[in-house]
């Protein structure tokens, strides 16, 4: 159901770069790592040619698994002082990545609590 939502959520906003991170984490979780990854191409290649918020870009990657790729684009983004950063210390979808040190140091150097507090 997840899966389909996300997919209903790109159709009513196509250029909206966060519900395409959602769908990334939505296919990777339902096994579609092939659709996944072209997802995150397509956004690669947009981005080259207009500006995207490298928050986005690097919420696809990790999706996909490119630790170190999320991370250099979390810093982007950490430069750019960009409000989405807000999030790293709370976005479950980056948990498998609270361990990975360079994403540690970036939350840490964001100002942020670098363990995700539950509520």
């Amino acid at each position: 159901a997840a899966l389909l939502h996300a997919r209903r959520a790109t159709e009513i906003e196509p250029q909206s770069p966060l519900p395409i991170y959602v769908l990334c984490y939505a296919l990777v979780k339902a096994g579609q790592f092939a659709e996944a990854e072209a997802v995150v191409s397509k956004w690669r290649q947009i981005a080259s040619e207009t500006y995207v918020a490298p928050f986005f870009i690097a919420m696809c990657e990790a999706a996909v698994g490119k630790k170190e790729r999320a991370v250099e684009l979390l810093e982007v983004a950490l430069h750019e002082n960009s409000a989405w950063i807000l999030w790293l210390a709370s976005e479950p979808k980056l948990d498998f990545m609270r361990d990975f040190e360079p994403f540690v140091d970036l939350v840490r150097r964001a100002g942020l609590p670098t363990e995700r507090r539950s509520t």
